[in-house]
């Protein structure tokens, strides 16, 4: 079963019964944070995201899952880990447009431009995760919960009257798609 299926399957306050009871058998303290966050997503179903479960999962292990992966992205916080190389490999496509823009570049230039620009991409994805830290730990007390590890579809923070958050830079705000946006 998928998440979304679970909750519609349970219904909201069996779901949320079932959630408490797994966070406690995890040790995963029930606090407003999580409450919040898993509330927005009993409350809206379509807003559970699609990665969690599977066919051979039941109900419970669902929401096990659910509560893991909250608990793994807050705990991996851009504060709590150091961050690896960039793994990735640019198609080499990318490396034949920009020969194409900059005649006599050297194949070594080359590799240096692609890996700088792979570099910068990483660096930009732990700035947005530092920001959201920041936020996190600063809109707390004003209501706002961050949907750690991507729990929740399309929305970084929640707030405990249900109003939803999506933080974006400058240069992905315009690929918006529903919601409201903070701007970095």
């Amino acid at each position: 079963m998928k998440l979304n299926e679970v909750i519609r399957s349970l219904g909201k306050d069996k779901s949320v019964s079932i959630a408490k009871q797994i966070a406690h058998d995890l040790n995963i303290q029930w606090t407003d944070g999580v409450g919040v966050v898993f509330y927005t997503i009993v409350n809206d179903s379509e807003r559970a995201p699609i990665n969690i479960g599977s066919n051979s999962d039941g109900p419970n292990e669902v929401i096990k899952k659910w509560l893991l992966k909250y608990q793994a992205g807050k705990d991996g916080k851009a504060s709590q880990r150091q961050s690896n190389l960039p793994g990735t490999i640019s198609d080499p496509i990318i490396e034949r447009i920009i020969e194409s823009r900059i005649s006599k570049i050297s194949e070594n230039d080359l590799n240096r431009i692609t890996y700088a620009h792979r570099l910068s991409m990483s660096a930009e994805n732990i700035l947005g995760l530092i920001l959201e830290e920041y936020l996190a730990d600063n809109l707390e007390t004003f209501g706002w919960h961050c949907a750690w590890g991507e729990t929740v579809k399309s929305v970084d923070f929640v707030h405990k009257d249900g109003r939803l958050l999506q933080v974006k830079n400058r240069s992905n705000y315009a690929n918006r798609a529903q919601g409201k946006y903070l701007s970095r």
